[in-house]
Parts: structure tokens; C-alpha cells; sequence
């Protein structure tokens, strides 16, 4: 084992050879590609002593206070960061279709067609349960952008499942096939 200290010359020339350098392709972290001790058992004896020997350790931020400043900052709006003032700002481009799909009277009507309809969709039947997850979708039957009128009408809703969507909705068959 070497024990020597390296002279801060030598430092330096180290540091220069691997600035810019990347791990080969090979032994780089790939995503969805389980860890290397995934599916590893461990015996009995082994977790225990394993448990035996991290007891007693102090976790590394015990004791270490969370400042005031920081605390009363979690969480909190950026109102010099919002609308014009963002650097992101491309002059209000959002449709007003997409903000009124996010009011929360939208968000109601949704629900209580949801409700009405008992979260099923109503050309094929398919429904959530029994660890299958149906996706539904509220569609409006009469235009949500002609009908403004009828826009939070209950009875201008119907719920569908995402396919069923696709297959009633002539505006959105046009979208897919194009």
C-alpha cells in the first residue's frame, strides 16, 4: 500500500491528465439497468452483524439546525420570477382553452360527470378495479371551443375511456392520423 503524501506539483499534473476525461461507455451509470447487488440474498448472520455494526453511528446531520432563513423560504412563490419578469417569458402564448381546462370549475364538472356516469366509460364499460387501471377522460358533446355556453354543463359530458376517446371524437381521429 502506498503511503507517501503526493507533492502538490504532482497534484496538479494528476488533476490536468483527467480534467476533461469521462468514463468509458461501458462502466457509465445506464438508467432502467438494475445496480450491480440488485437480487443479492444476504444470510440471516449477515444482516445481523450488518445492523450490529451501524448501530451506535450518528446520522451525518444530527444536530445540524436548518436556518430560519431557509425555513420560512421552503416552499414559497417567486413573485420577481413569475409572468414577464421570468427569464423563460414568451409574451402570455398560453390558449385560453388550455387555462380554462385548468380553473377549478372545470376541474368540478369533470368530477361530476365522473360521478354521474359511476367512473365508467360509457361506450365500452371498462372501469378501475380489481389491479387494472382504466385512464377516463370527460368529453364534452357539444364542442368545448364552439359551445362556450355549454362548457360546465353536466349534461353536455360524457366519460370515456382514452381509446373510446379517440374512436368518438372526429377532432381528435383527424389529430392521430395526421
Amino acid at each position: 500500500m502506498h503511503t507517501q503524501e503526493h507533492s502538490e506539483k504532482t497534484k496538479r499534473k494528476i488533476s490536468e491528465v483527467k480534467k476533461g476525461k469521462r468514463c468509458s461507455i461501458e462502466t457509465e451509470f445506464k438508467k432502467g439497468k438494475p445496480s450491480w447487488n440488485k437480487g443479492i440474498k444476504l444470510s440471516g448472520d449477515h444482516i445481523i452483524k450488518l445492523s450490529e455494526s451501524h448501530k451506535g453511528q450518528i446520522s451525518w446531520n444530527k444536530g445540524k439546525k436548518c436556518p430560519q432563513i431557509s425555513k420560512g423560504q421552503i416552499g414559497r412563490k417567486r413573485p420577481d420570477m413569475e409572468g414577464e419578469n421570468n427569464w423563460n417569458w414568451k409574451g402570455g402564448i398560453t390558449p385560453e382553452l388550455k387555462l380554462l381546462r385548468s380553473i377549478a370549475k372545470y376541474q368540478i364538472w369533470r368530477n361530476a360527470v365522473f360521478l354521474r356516469d359511476n367512473f365508467t366509460c360509457q361506450d365500452c364499460g371498462l372501469r378501475s378495479g380489481n389491479g387494472k387501471a382504466v385512464h377516463l377522460e370527460a368529453h364534452h358533446i357539444k364542442s368545448f371551443a364552439e359551445c362556450s355556453g355549454l362548457r360546465f354543463d353536466i349534461n353536455n359530458g360524457i366519460t370515456y375511456c382514452v381509446g373510446c376517446h379517440v374512436k368518438n371524437d372526429g377532432f381528435r381521429r383527424i389529430k392521430n392520423v395526421a
